[in-house]
């Protein structure tokens, strides 16, 4: 099984990959996505455009999205968790 985790962020995201092959787990791929974009519409359009090629590139059998629980800038949480709620 293969899986790709995701740190998600306004500006940029982390990405990791594993695969568990006879009981163990090795990387596959890692690294950090950053957004370009004059505002936060096209930072996420960015994103999700390089995030969709890492998915493409690696195919997993499953996502990982990170949970936003704690953090120290309160105006970035406060604009992370807006987005985050905002319906389809």
């Amino acid at each position: 099984m293969r899986v790709l985790g995701v740190d998600p962020g306004l500006t940029r995201a982390g990405f990791g990959v594993v695969e568990q092959t006879g009981g163990r787990l090795h990387a596959v791929e890692h690294g950090t996505i950053r957004a370009q974009g004059d505002g936060v519409p096209e930072q996420l359009a960015a994103l999700r455009l390089r995030l969709a090629d890492v998915a493409r590139r690696t195919t997993p059998d499953a996502m990982a999205i990170e949970r936003l629980f704690v953090t120290r800038n309160q105006r970035t949480a406060i604009r992370v968790i807006r987005l985050c709620t905002l319906g389809p």
